[in-house]
């Protein structure tokens, strides 16, 4: 068993392995096939602009959450940090953030206090995204069944776009 930088309780390394891992492995499966669903439900001509739209929204997506449990996390460092204030040298304000930009200039009975504050609210940062996977879970759920394009397809498509090319390029004459 290790012992974490987080929190004094011992976990297994192999436990947070594994579930780093599962988490990783989750994330990355569900991106692919969201990608994959977003390419097979637009029209071909309009691909580059639903891959734009798919990166936008997945861009603004993470910026929004990071910004949202990023608040959570500081104003729960905060109040954790309140909770030891008798042994605090300074403000928990101040001390979290010299926490969040120097951890390392703090004194080691600091970091020990500090590291425990960001444990406690880490697992409140989870704890409120709980009700967000249930709600993507759901809505991944409802997500319509869409087929893959095919070779014959994809052919096809080609040939509509040749013979509309052929139809609107200039007729050359011959005077």
């Amino acid at each position: 068993m290790t012992k974490t930088n987080l929190a004094p309780r011992r976990t297994p390394a192999w436990l947070m392995a594994l579930e780093m891992l599962v988490l990783g492995a989750g994330i990355g499966c569900a991106i692919q096939l969201l990608v994959l669903i977003m390419q097979n439900s637009a029209e071909p001509q309009s691909l580059g602009v639903a891959s734009a739209a798919a990166m936008f929204f997945r861009s603004m997506g993470g910026a929004l959450g990071t910004a949202l449990f990023g608040t959570i996390l500081v104003r729960r460092l905060t109040y954790e940090l309140q909770q030891q204030a008798p042994a605090l040298p300074g403000s928990a304000e101040e001390i979290a953030r010299q926490a969040m930009s120097e951890g390392a200039a703090l004194s080691p009975a600091l970091q020990t206090t500090v590291s425990q504050a960001v444990a406690d609210s880490i697992h409140v940062v989870y704890l409120w995204a709980l009700p967000f996977a249930g709600l993507f879970l759901i809505l991944a759920l409802a997500l319509p069944s869409v087929p893959l394009w095919t070779v014959d397809f994809l052919r096809k498509v080609r040939q509509d776009h040749e013979a509309q090319l052929a139809t609107t390029a200039p007729r050359a004459t011959t005077d």
